[in-house]
């Protein structure tokens, strides 16, 4: 495969854990990495100011071979606020990397984005893969990111199962999470840069194949923590009820009502259907870090 004609890499969303750790990465691999972040936050290198609902300005683009969209604004809670900001912001982005002939784009989804998805992440991420969708760009649907320095959804279970006595859950055995380690989620970034991929038009599936129950997941983390916490099933309505409450009160919490429709609903009969897998490149959670004989046995009942 030929070299790319610029090094130069623009990574949008690089104060976050997904966008941080890819722009690490891809710094190390030799790219030329500048980070489009919110003023005002520290950089590790070249970067850029840059909010999803504010003009871009062309001569960012010069010179430019790839584009890496991790951005996404968590805080909103209104539905025409999640479509204006990041829709139709992360829509303009694509068209103007395009425009400005960026040679490869790619567009970090979310498995929670499939056809009859029920959250507002889901829906609006589904609607961006719609909208960007083009010779050129690549879309990725990362499963549960984990590994690293930690962050996400991963690194609030974490913190959960390293700390309660009692950890209430939702959905904990019917629904299941598909891995995928930052490490081998960089790779493919790096391997679509590269064009050592063929990724086409269709969503990449970016996890391992061998899925988590939530409950598998929170007691190997507690293990790893050297804690054995009791397990409680709970009502996902209420815990939404509780947790929307919450954020109408403007508290800002580490997990969202939003996050919660989008663990409760997932469903593998349809995130798959059309996308591409990339299943081979990640490592299962469980055997890559000591594997289920070592969690202890559940006394939830």
């Amino acid at each position: 495969m030929s070299e790319p004609s610029s090094r130069r890499v623009i990574v949008t969303g690089a104060t976050g854990y997904v966008g941080s750790a890819l722009s690490t990465d891809l710094r190390s691999a030799g790219w030329l990495v500048c980070e489009a972040r919110r003023p005002g936050r520290p950089s590790h290198g070249p970067s850029i100011p840059y909010r999803l609902d504010s003009a871009l300005d062309p001569e960012w683009f010069q010179g430019v071979y790839g584009l890496v969209h991790c951005a996404y604004d968590f805080t909103l809670t209104d539905p025409d606020d999640i479509w204006r900001v990041n829709v139709d912001g992360s829509v303009r982005l694509f068209e103007a990397a395009a425009s400005a002939g960026v040679a490869k784009r790619i567009l970090l989804s979310t498995m929670s984005a499939f056809e009859g998805c029920r959250s507002d992440y889901g829906r609006a991420k589904l609607e961006i893969e719609r909208r960007t969708a083009a010779p050129g760009t690549a879309i990725i649907r990362p499963g549960l990111v984990w590994g690293g320095a930690g962050g996400g959804l991963f690194g609030v279970l974490e913190r959960v199962a390293a700390t309660l006595p009692v950890v209430p859950l939702v959905a904990a055995d019917r629904r299941v999470l598909y891995p995928a380690h930052i490490e081998d989620l960089s790779e493919l970034v790096r391997s679509i840069l590269s064009g050592d991929v063929d990724h086409g038009t269709r969503p990449i599936m970016a996890a391992a194949d061998e899925p988590i129950s939530l409950r598998q997941l929170v007691r190997h983390l507690a293990s790893e923590a050297g804690r054995n916490p009791i397990v409680l099933p709970v009502s996902a309505s209420i815990v939404e009820f509780s947790l929307r409450c919450c954020e109408w009160f403007g508290m800002r919490l580490p997990f969202r009502s939003d996050s919660l429709r989008s663990l409760v609903h997932l469903d593998a009969d349809r995130m798959f259907i059309g996308a591409a897998l990339e299943t081979q490149r990640f490592r299962p959670l469980l055997t890559a870090t000591g594997g289920p004989s070592e969690i202890p046995p559940d006394v939830s009942g």
